[in-house]
């Protein structure tokens, strides 16, 4: 898992002192997908359903590709997330670029990743307004057969409350099937096991209304009720723990928990491992 943040955002998050606080992101940007540096095989469109199963594949024709979106105006996401990929299978790097005219491109003011595995990469940015933006994996070989579950490009939702304590980050998959022989005399003669990702839970309290009542809020409310996918991260700028989750068990269902008006609510999901 990774994140990274641009200077420029690192110190506008700074300002408001929300560098640590948790954020998930709501209904993405959308527009028309294209693949470049490599022949599609699989739709790029597949990676902006949300789902893990069905993949944007592409096999290299260089040593980089691209999976590219029109948003059909100038538009300045300030979060690109990858998630269910093989780019650290592959030994390959990834960055984000983004052009005025979809002929040159301009990397963002923020790192690329050279994962190790495959987990969730995010960035966070603050590049101003483009209309067309890409996810570039490169460093890769000729032929290779680069598979992206979910790239997603929109905004955070930050939510105004940290978490300190009480957290059980989901860093290996928590939900496992687990079958263990063991002899007559206490040895271990072999296991069977099946990894089923992971949950989580967390609780938020002393939230202020209009947050709760606000434009954004609301709309990530409903589709993670309906089980629709979002990034989550509980303390981006210490950890990094970066996950692709979805609604499990309780749905969000905030209520006055006080002083005053203030309200509180529990997040509980599912997420996805490599």
């Amino acid at each position: 898992m990774t994140i990274i943040t641009s200077p420029g955002r690192a110190a506008t998050l700074a300002a408001s002192d929300l560098s640590n606080n948790p954020f998930v992101t709501g209904a993405p940007l959308s527009g028309s997908y294209s693949t470049d540096g490599a022949t599609e095989t699989e739709a790029a469109a597949n990676a902006a359903t949300g789902t893990t199963f069905d993949p944007w594949v592409a096999t290299l024709t260089g040593t980089s590709a691209a999976w590219e979106v029109d948003l059909g105006s100038a538009l300045s996401p300030s979060f690109v997330g990858i998630a269910a990929h093989n780019i650290g299978a592959l030994g390959g790097s990834v960055r984000v670029r983004h052009s005025d005219d979809g002929t040159t491109w301009t990397v963002a003011d923020a790192d690329a990743a050279t994962p190790t595995d495959n987990q969730a990469i995010g960035w966070r940015l603050q590049e101003g307004a483009h209309r067309y933006w890409q996810v570039q994996a490169y460093d890769m070989t000729i032929a290779d057969v680069l598979s992206i579950g979910v790239i997603w490009l929109g905004s955070e939702i930050i939510i105004p409350m940290r978490i300190y304590q009480g957290f059980a980050s989901p860093l290996t998959p928590n939900q496992v099937d687990l079958n263990t022989n063991v002899s007559q005399g206490a040895h271990l003669l072999g296991s069977a096991y099946t990894e089923r990702g992971s949950t989580f839970s967390a609780s938020f309290s002393n939230i202020e209304p209009d947050f709760i009542r606000g434009d954004d809020w609301p709309a990530f409310q409903r589709r993670w009720n309906r089980g629709e996918g979002s990034f989550w991260a509980w303390r981006p700028a210490k950890y990094g723990d970066l996950f692709w989750a979805w609604g499990a068990g309780n749905t969000i269902a905030p209520s006055n928990t006080g002083p005053a008006d203030l309200m509180g609510f529990g997040l509980s999901g599912r997420v996805y491992h490599e």
